[in-house]
């Protein structure tokens, strides 16, 4: 198994009993997507309509590729003008 490999096996692995899980405020439960950040830089997010569904992670690498892809306008034009 690569090093990267172990390291998504590793965040599949959390316990998110005691995780403080945060949402944007004003918008609506069956919309919202909820962020849990930790201490390593990562992050877990799920969507509030289903909080025992799937929570999908992202190391810390992944997110602050995510975080500057959107400052960066990299998805503006990938996204629904009704979003926007």
């Amino acid at each position: 198994m690569s090093a990267a490999s172990t390291a998504k096996a590793d965040l599949y692995s959390r316990d998110l009993s005691g995780v403080a899980w945060m949402v944007a405020p004003g918008s609506y439960p069956e919309d919202r997507l909820e962020a849990a950040f930790f201490e390593d830089g990562a992050v877990a997010l799920r969507c509030s309509a289903d909080p025992m569904g799937t929570v999908l992670f992202y190391t810390a690498t992944e997110w602050h590729a995510f975080v500057c892809g959107l400052a960066d306008g990299e998805f503006d034009e990938d996204m629904p003008v009704a979003v926007r």
